[in-house]
């Protein structure tokens, strides 16, 4: 998905049966920052929380997504997602 990676929201996805334990998924900023040549740690501002970058985002990348922007997609792809999740 293209949701900002804030770093509440990667350590949301390390966590559960079959994942990370609950100490390494508190270490996984720190684990981020050894590998620099990797990650890009974004500190909290302007009411943002902190995130986890990509160093070198993909050339295919098209950005993140802004929640708080209206819905972008057109009603059609809606009614069609609705179609499917009924049949």
């Amino acid at each position: 998905d293209r949701i900002r990676p804030s770093l509440r929201e990667v350590q949301g996805r390390l966590r559960g049966p079959g994942r990370w334990q609950p100490l390494e998924v508190r270490a996984a900023a720190a684990a981020c920052a050894e590998q620099e040549e990797l990650y890009r740690l974004v500190p909290p501002s302007d009411g943002k929380p902190a995130c986890v970058l990509l160093r070198n985002e993909p050339t295919w990348f098209k950005g993140w997504v802004d929640l708080d922007m209206p819905d972008s997609y057109p009603a059609e792809v809606w009614r069609s997602l609705e179609a499917v999740l009924q049949d």
